[in-house]
């Protein structure tokens, strides 16, 4: 899986190779405990092939351009910490098209994490800043691959691999 890392707000700075390192370190993780435990709605062949050839963008953004991304596409008029926008259906995902025999890449989603936010629940939980953004990039990616937390079944399912990812990963509670 290709991981692009990109930081779209201009106030603070953001070293971008230790974060590439951290992200990888945690889509290993992601993968790993899918692998194990694939949902119901990921065939095995399906996520095999988004290993290989899917490609994910995370962005670091302010809290203002978070804000706006979130009232126009969800409605919201306020800050989050983490948006997550997936661009493949896993529930009917066929393998993408192929040239000279390999699969072109597929846009798995993308991830919006709010710098400030972030910055701020840091200090909140008393962790690191880097913790806070290993735990909203796991979050977002659960929600990339289908994951949610609107009852208290998913809720469980969702932070209980969180929890163990972040573990797997080296970054606990």
């Amino acid at each position: 899986m290709e991981i692009t890392v990109l930081n779209k707000q201009r106030t603070h700075k953001v070293s971008l190779p230790k974060l590439k390192k951290m992200v990888q370190k945690l889509t290993i993780a992601v993968i790993e405990n899918l692998e194990k435990k694939k949902p119901v709605w990921i065939k095995a062949d399906t996520l095999a092939a988004l290993i290989e050839s899917a490609s994910l963008n995370l962005l670091i953004v302010s809290d203002q351009q978070i804000r706006k991304l979130n009232k126009k596409w969800l409605g919201n008029d306020k800050v989050t910490d983490v948006l997550s926008f997936p661009l493949l259906d896993l529930h009917t995902y066929q393998h993408g098209p192929k040239l000279n025999g390999e699969e072109i890449k597929q846009e798995l989603g993308e991830i919006f994490i709010a710098y400030e936010r972030a910055s701020a629940q840091a200090k909140e939980y008393n962790h690191s800043f880097e913790r806070e953004l290993a735990f909203l990039y796991v979050h977002g990616m659960l929600h990339i691959f289908g994951f949610d937390h609107q009852d208290r079944p998913s809720e469980k399912e969702m932070f209980g691999r969180q929890r163990r990812i972040l573990e797997q990963a080296g970054y606990p509670r």
